[in-house]
């Protein structure tokens, strides 16, 4: 954009970076995606009655990371 070369860590970002990008992505990339979705999908069908305990949550804020960094949550079969 038209400010590409300020640094603003208020950013809104829109998509990570995690794998890179163009051609420098990763060549696993499509893979790690693949066996997160299906562990989701596992646990989520194995308890599918959970919660998040918000009281725990931290979340991770640094120069290149900006998510949850302890994310509690109750299973219940």
């Amino acid at each position: 954009g038209s400010d590409a070369e300020l640094l603003n860590i208020h950013r809104d970002v829109e998509k990570h970076v995690a794998f890179g990008w163009g051609s420098h992505l990763c060549i696993g990339a499509h893979l790690a995606r693949l066996e997160a979705r299906v562990a989701f999908e596992e646990l989520l069908a194995r308890f599918p009655n959970y919660e998040v305990d918000e009281s725990g949550v931290v979340r991770a804020y640094s120069t290149n990371v900006r998510g949850l960094a302890h994310l509690p949550i109750i299973l219940e079969p």
